[in-house]
């Protein structure tokens, strides 16, 4: 019985995990497959393609998910659910909202394949209001993640505009 008890314990334990998605599993695969995946968004949400016509907006609970109509590259994923993670390439589990400060402090983002041993790679704080990181800031992806209480609450994937200098190319990729 208690072997039992155990293993019920522990599936129980289990299933939260399988329930989260790495945000890369999004990119480039369009508005309607993630529509099947997540369902529909939230109607009730204003639509700003009137004046981004390029983007198509994915507004669910927690979550925005911003991708390029004729690619499917996700421009800006943002999202304070612990349903979504990042970079679990890179970090066992990646990192997700909910995760202490620590485990994001202890990770090197410049020594990362992505981070290219650039210093300007490297996590740091933001001067802005509140409890800003950035990483990846020298490259065309890069992440931003708000700290409430030393855990993360918020994370915001960017793609850049434009390409962070002429000729810039990167083989390493956070996907």
């Amino acid at each position: 019985m208690k072997r039992i008890i155990t293993i019920i314990i522990c599936l129980i334990t289990i299933i939260p995990c399988f329930a989260q998605r790495d945000i890369k599993v999004f990119n480039w695969i369009g508005r309607d497959r993630i529509i099947e995946i997540l369902g529909i968004p939230d109607p009730k949400v204003p639509d700003d393609s009137e004046w981004l016509p390029e983007l198509d907006f994915l507004r669910y609970k927690n979550t925005v998910i911003e991708i390029y109509k004729d690619s499917g590259e996700i421009s800006r994923f943002i999202t304070s659910s612990p349903e979504f993670c990042i970079l679990s390439d890179y970090v066992p589990g990646g990192f997700k909202v909910g995760d202490p400060v620590s485990k994001l402090k202890s990770f090197d983002f410049a020594k990362s394949k992505y981070g290219r041993n650039d210093p300007g790679n490297a996590l740091k704080r933001m001067n802005s209001a509140g409890e800003w990181y950035v990483a990846y800031q020298k490259e065309y992806y890069f992440i931003t993640f708000k700290i409430e209480n030393n855990r993360i609450s918020k994370i915001i994937f960017h793609a850049s505009e434009d390409l962070p200098y002429e000729g810039y190319k990167n083989p390493y990729s956070p996907w």
